[in-house]
């Protein structure tokens, strides 16, 4: 830091600065430069200590006060409808655009769709709603249809047979093509085929690769494969699937663990399956095999209770008939069961059973 003395010695000039008189120190404060020339001081900013000019993102430069100017980063400048955006590490917009619409867009009465990737429909139609991404995006005539979920009812076309579907959740029905009348709801629910019409799947992938028609299948994983027609299906994993139709299965894994071609059969419990048309099996793991057989209870059951008038139908061919290990005596067309009382009051501990017209009774137990 330089400093003088003012004035020189033996000098003449100014004798007092701001009530200072005699010998005045002139000190150069930071930054500040004072260089003597003969009988002149210059005073001057040291090099590089101040700014004198701004570049980068904003510009400025010249004594006083100057006008900062920001770079230009963006030459597409304007209003955007649903803008879509570019924005740097600065904060700085580095592109604009407009975008696809973000919110519901209204295309025709009371129709809606909720926007994103796959999602900007130009169907025609009316009554719908359609919410999710990829949701509906086959549709050309929408007629009464809700999609709701990722890709639900993505396969879909609509219009005429093909309308008033209600597919809910996660690919659900995504490939149905044509269908109609369907309530689909779960997570992958009739999601991997073509769906049939009129069927109601409920479950996560409930019926996913089932391509039959008014069904009503209920359960994750339930008839998971088939195209039959008019089936009742209830149970986690209630049955693979059928291709013929009119069965009926009840209980987790009922019906059984493969594709059948069975028809107008019915699995009641657990694990209680049919391999033969017109089978009846009714109990925890019953299985029957053979066409045209009832069998109620499995290998554990120790008695079976009927209660009220039964009556049984049998055939004209067959001589004799066994119930409660009783063996009936009689023809065609009478079964009468020996040491067995008979009379107009069914006696306490008896089952009034009519066979072929004919009155008995038999015990409840043997």
């Amino acid at each position: 830091m330089a400093s003088f003395i003012w004035p020189p010695q033996g000098g003449t000039g100014v004798t007092s600065i701001n009530s200072l008189s005699g010998a005045v120190v002139l000190a150069a404060g930071s930054g500040i430069s004072l260089t003597p020339a003969g009988n002149t001081i210059t005073i001057a900013a040291t090099a590089g200590s101040a700014i004198t000019a701004l570049t980068g993102d904003g510009t400025a430069s010249g004594p006083g006060s100057s006008a900062l100017t920001l770079a230009t980063v963006n030459g597409n400048v304007g209003s955007f409808t649903n803008a879509s955006i570019t924005v740097n590490a600065k904060g700085l917009i580095t592109a604009a655009s407009s975008g696809s619409s973000g919110g519901f867009n209204y295309l025709s009465s009371n129709t809606s769709v909720y926007g994103g990737t796959f999602s900007t429909l130009t169907f025609t139609g009316a009554h719908n709603t359609i919410v999710g991404v990829g949701a509906g995006a086959s549709l050309t005539t929408g007629i009464a249809e809700t999609f709701i979920g990722y890709q639900a009812g993505q396969g879909f076309t609509g219009g005429g047979a093909a309308a008033g579907n209600t597919i809910v959740g996660s690919q659900a029905g995504a490939t149905g093509v044509g269908g109609g009348s369907n309530t689909v709801i779960g997570a992958f629910a009739g999601g991997l085929s073509a769906i049939g019409a009129s069927n109601v799947f409920i479950g996560w992938g409930a019926a996913a690769h089932n391509t039959g028609n008014g069904s009503v299948i209920i359960g994750a994983n339930g008839a998971n494969v088939g195209a039959g027609t008019n089936d009742v299906f209830i149970g986690l994993n209630s049955t693979l699937g059928g291709t013929s139709g009119l069965n009926v299965a009840v209980g987790s894994a009922a019906g059984g663990a493969g594709a059948f071609a069975e028809t107008h059969s019915i699995a009641l419990g657990a694990r209680a399956t049919f391999a033969a048309n017109n089978a009846i099996a009714i109990g925890y793991g019953v299985a029957v095999t053979t066409a045209n057989t009832t069998q109620i209870g499995n290998a554990s059951t120790t008695s079976t209770i009927l209660a009220g008038a039964v009556t049984l139908g049998l055939a004209a061919t067959t001589p004799t008939h066994v119930i409660n290990g009783l063996t009936s005596a009689g023809g065609a067309t009478t079964a009468v069961f020996t040491n067995v009382p008979t009379g107009a009051t069914t006696p306490s501990g008896y089952l009034e059973v009519t066979i072929n017209g004919t009155l008995s009774y038999i015990p409840y137990f043997q």
